[in-house]
């Protein structure tokens, strides 16, 4: 049943002419930056004197900054996709039809899940010029690249378990939309605060639940075991916390 959720969501998604809108908005706004950001590493480059050429390092320079963009977009882009995932079935009475079939909440949960990830493997699939970019201007260490990705595909997890979440709360698309928002936003307020305190061991331990910290580390190369933890914790808490908003629906 997962499988045949899956589809739906994505042939659905594709059908529309809402996804090609989305990832050509994506693709031109970050491509922009891109440019930008590659354009001012070559200025500075140029600027430099010999000697000191190679302290400007590339990754600080672009990669650094282009995922830390990348991830503000997405902040924006996931709750826009996971707005209709519940929300429309309630508005429509179709989710009735779920609760009717021989499959469980889980079932139902993860189908829709694994759907938005796809979205969101799509969207960063937009995206795949840039390393041929990169090679042709005789960068080849892909590494910090690579790392670039996988946080910002565990952040677009992230972001879809909170999205699914609020959707399945509410009949409107705009609410689930931006209840959603108001909810990564928090988590993203939460790292800003924290430079306004000057207790280390406060900022160490609240850094821990928040998704900025975790993704700075990952796209420096730092991979740790409290980030996986962290990003599990994360996703597993709030497809429970779907799953149990949609278990209320049934009584």
């Amino acid at each position: 049943m997962i499988g045949l959720i899956f589809t739906k969501e994505i042939k659905s998604f594709f059908k529309s002419p809402f996804a090609y809108v989305l990832a050509g908005l994506f693709s031109l706004i970050i491509g922009w930056i891109f440019f930008n950001l590659l354009m001012s590493y070559v200025d500075n480059l140029q600027a430099m004197p010999n000697g000191v050429q190679s302290q400007l390092k590339f990754v600080n320079a672009v990669v650094i900054k282009l995922f830390g963009n990348m991830n503000f977009l997405l902040m924006m882009i996931c709750p826009a996709v996971t707005m209709r995932i519940f929300a429309q079935e309630k508005s429509d009475n179709t989710i009735d039809l779920y609760f009717s079939a021989p499959m469980s909440d889980f079932e139902l949960v993860m189908g829709k899940f694994l759907a938005t990830i796809g979205i969101g493997i799509f969207l960063l699939a937009c995206t795949l010029i840039f390393p041929l970019i990169m090679w042709r201007v005789n960068i080849h260490d892909f590494s910090f690249l690579t790392f670039g990705y996988i946080g910002a595909l565990l952040n677009i997890a992230c972001y879809m378990s909170v999205g699914l979440f609020c959707s399945s709360l509410t009949k409107s698309q705009v609410i689930a939309s931006l209840s959603s928002f108001t909810i990564i936003m928090l988590f993203w307020l939460v790292s800003w605060i924290l430079q306004l305190s000057d207790n280390y061991f406060l900022i160490s331990a609240i850094e821990q639940l928040t998704i900025v910290s975790h993704f700075e580390s990952l796209v420096k190369g730092f991979v740790g075991l409290q980030d996986i933890v962290f990003y599990a914790s994360f996703i597993c808490f709030f497809l429970f916390m779907t799953m149990k908003s949609l278990s209320a629906r049934r009584w």
